[in-house]
């Protein structure tokens, strides 16, 4: 299910604080309520090998919604298990930047969560992958950033197996030059919000 897989389409024509809360807040809600159907109807009790895995929607404010999920589910329907355990047998979701589910991944999510670039949409980290992912999850042990960054999705989509080595970097000379005349390109990066802070700083003193 895609960050962008809802009942109604956003709307372009609101203000830049409505399309700015739909980016912080509705994509969560849709991606919340999807699950939450899915889990609370019974489809992932009834159908147990059927995985689910939810595009770009981060992972740290899953752990608080399952808490939530199973209080609740606990006093108002009776399912065989937690939503928690239906989740984490079966759902997966994607992250790009995502500073706190970074953090809690070393106690959460290791089997569930998986990063991604969405190279090559504008939105994507690149060219500061490696960066964000050092930032994000140097903090790990190898083996479990291994799983995060690949083995997670090798597991789901390639019967375990790991992909193929990377191809070597190419010329990279022209690249500052291109990625000035695409200014849109890599606004996932945080490193790209720390230039347009330095920048401000600097207009304003």
């Amino acid at each position: 299910m895609h960050i962008n897989a809802r009942a109604e389409a956003a709307s372009r024509s609101g203000s830049t604080v409505q399309r700015t809360l739909h980016s912080i807040n509705s994509h969560k809600f849709d991606a919340m309520s999807s699950l939450g159907h899915l889990i609370a109807s019974g489809v992932m009790e009834r159908y147990p090998r059927l995985r689910f895995l939810v595009a770009e929607i981060g992972c740290g404010w899953i752990p608080f919604w399952l808490q939530e999920f199973d209080h609740y589910q606990q006093a108002r329907m009776r399912l065989p298990l937690k939503p928690s355990d239906y989740f984490h047998r079966q759902v997966s979701s994607t992250f790009i930047s995502d500073a706190v589910g970074g953090y809690l991944l070393e106690d959460y999510g290791q089997d569930n969560f998986m990063w991604s670039s969405d190279y090559p949409h504008p939105a994507c980290t690149w060219p500061d992958s490696g960066l964000i992912i050092d930032a994000d999850l140097g903090h790990l042990a190898p083996e479990v950033r291994a799983k995060i960054v690949w083995g997670n999705v090798a597991d789901m989509f390639n019967s375990g197996r790991p992909p193929l080595p990377p191809d070597p970097p190419g010329n990279r000379s022209d690249l500052q030059t291109w990625l000035a005349s695409h200014p849109d390109f890599g606004a996932s990066s945080r490193l790209k919000d720390e230039r347009r802070e330095a920048l401000v700083s600097s207009t304003s003193d």
